[in-house]
Formats: structure tokens, C-alpha cells, sequence
């Protein structure tokens, strides 16, 4: 039987590091603006998950770009996300190009890519 009180301990551990990802982003096109782009938690994953997925549980390819781009660029300087969930429909209008930057490394950083992956093969 596995002593309880190391397992709380291994717990303790786990869940007081900071275990969330970040990378500099830097987008050429938007004249080599800098910016951090920072991992999701295990609940905000599921949360644009959920906010992305229509009432049959499939995933809004586009919806998922914009929100997700939104939700995890940040401000290098402030920590704050540049763009809101409002802009995030309005980001879709910018170039392919640069929103391909932030999100090779949003979905990196988050797993997304390989749902995303997913989702297509399974249609």
C-alpha cells in the first residue's frame, strides 16, 4: 500500500510549481513586434474548447484560431493580452502569415495543434 503521506507531499510539489510555457513571438510583418505567447491551464483549455465547439461537440477551426491567438498573446512588457475575445474576429482579417507565428507557437505551447490533427482526421 503507498504511504499516503508521500503522495501528498509529490502533490504539494507538483502543484505549487509554475508549470505554464511561454516563448517570445517575434511577427516580421507587423514590423517585428514582439510578443510572449503563454500556455493555457488545464482549464482554460477546456474552457475555449467548450467556447469553440458547436452543440454536436465539433470545433470551429476558425473560432479556435481567433480565440485561442487572443487568449494566450500577451503584451512582453505588461503580461496582458493584447487582444481581446471582441478583436479575435476582427484578427481573422489580418495576414495568414502572421497569425501563422503565434499560432505555431500557441499550439505548441497548449496541445492544440494535435486536436486540431485529430479533429481533421476524424472527418
Amino acid at each position: 500500500m503507498a504511504d499516503t503521506k508521500k503522495v501528498l507531499t509529490l502533490a504539494e510539489k507538483i502543484l505549487a510549481q509554475n508549470d505554464l510555457p511561454q516563448r517570445e513571438v517575434t511577427v516580421a510583418l507587423w514590423k517585428n513586434q514582439k510578443f510572449i505567447v503563454k500556455g493555457m491551464t488545464g482549464k482554460e483549455r477546456f474552457d475555449l474548447i467548450k467556447k469553440c465547439s458547436d452543440s454536436d461537440g465539433e470545433i470551429d477551426g476558425e473560432k479556435m484560431t481567433s480565440l485561442s491567438v487572443a487568449f494566450c498573446v500577451k503584451n512582453p512588457d505588461t503580461g496582458d493580452r493584447v487582444f481581446t475575445d471582441a478583436q479575435s474576429v476582427e484578427l481573422m482579417g489580418k495576414s495568414a502569415a502572421a497569425l501563422q507565428d503565434l499560432m505555431d507557437a500557441t499550439n505548441s505551447l497548449n496541445g492544440l495543434g494535435e486536436m486540431a490533427t485529430e479533429d481533421i482526421e476524424k472527418n
